[in-house]
């Protein structure tokens, strides 16, 4: 009822005081679900009386981010994004990131809801915060066994790199990066492309020097003995490639990627050769900013002409930009 309020003078302190006195009933031993209807129902009740009340909420809230029912907390940590950006930077940084410190510690229900979100309630956070919290972030793939945590980590690390300086990402996000590429389960690995190419556009705004150890990396998975390796290599270009078409403020493809995509284009494993087909059509030779390049021209050529017939199909098959 008070999420329905457009204004505070219509939800009276009273309706208030009834919402949140939901909160409370797990430490009066009251088996119920109001603790959890409570929580779901947060953000709405937050943004229905604004930042200028959350003295009203703010008891009631640091009740329930500690509530025995994983359900409720669960709930929280997935909007705790959404809470933040209604309270702003101030209280976030006080009261909100003490939910968000628990959560990165609890079951992984309840921190895959932080985690799937991070990149949002990190926008909120001063500068300070942000780069505080990267190593924390980054340590949480070598705590669990949970894969889908580990891929949903993977998806956003490169949007996390936009947020912290270059040196910064040179150490832990990068670092991470690489045991991510490393990582037992395929999944996991191909979430990463994207992030894989944000984090290195990222490290190319900085100093020199800050590129140079993820980049080396980068390039060394394409001449890598198992072929799987270098299909990622290729994938990671695609990426590349395809950012850079979005945003040409940063150009590193040409220079870090081509050469070694044309030698793969000679590659005497046929499924390297199928891989690098589908992404040269869809992402290269449609593309104003890299079709007219030789070594695009060279790279097609090269797989028209290839013995296996499924990859002349795909380097031949038209793939319109959207």
């Amino acid at each position: 009822v008070v999420s329905t309020q457009s204004t505070w003078g219509e939800a009276t302190p009273r309706l208030l005081k009834c919402f949140t006195d939901m909160a409370f009933q797990s430490e009066t031993g009251n088996d119920s679900d109001f603790g959890e209807y409570c929580a779901f129902s947060f953000p709405a009740v937050a943004q229905a009386v604004g930042k200028e009340k959350w003295t009203d909420l703010e008891t009631a809230y640091t009740t329930l981010i500690k509530d025995v029912q994983w359900k409720v907390r669960k709930s929280l940590a997935h909007s705790l994004h959404e809470i933040a950006r209604i309270v702003g930077r101030e209280i976030t940084e006080k009261t909100l990131t003490q939910a968000f410190d628990l959560f990165l510690k609890d079951l992984d229900e309840v921190k895959v809801g932080v985690v799937g979100n991070i990149s949002e309630f990190r926008e909120v956070l001063g500068e300070d915060l942000r780069e505080k919290y990267i190593p924390v972030i980054c340590q949480l793939p070598s705590e669990t066994d949970n894969w889908r945590l580990r891929k949903m980590i993977a998806y956003k690390l490169g949007h996390l790199a936009t947020l912290v300086s270059p040196s910064t990402c040179r150490g832990a996000i990068a670092e991470l990066g690489t045991r991510l590429l490393e990582d037992s389960v395929a999944d996991v690995r191909s979430a990463f492309y994207p992030s894989c190419s944000s984090i290195l556009r990222r490290l190319c705004e900085g100093e020199p020097d800050d590129r140079v150890v993820f980049l080396t990396y980068i390039k060394k998975l394409a001449i890598n003995a198992n072929y799987q390796v270098r299909q990622m290599f290729v994938y990671i270009a695609r990426e590349a490639a395809e950012q850079e078409i979005a945003n040409p403020s940063v150009k590193i493809f040409e220079a870090e990627f081509l050469g070694a995509l044309l030698k793969l284009s000679e590659d005497k494993v046929p499924n390297v050769r199928l891989a690098l087909a589908k992404v040269a059509a869809s992402s290269l030779i449609n593309s104003e900013m890299f079709a007219n390049l030789p070594d695009v021209a060279k790279i097609k050529s090269n797989l028209t002409s290839d013995k296996v017939k499924d990859v002349i199909y795909f380097i031949n098959k038209p793939v319109p930009r959207t």
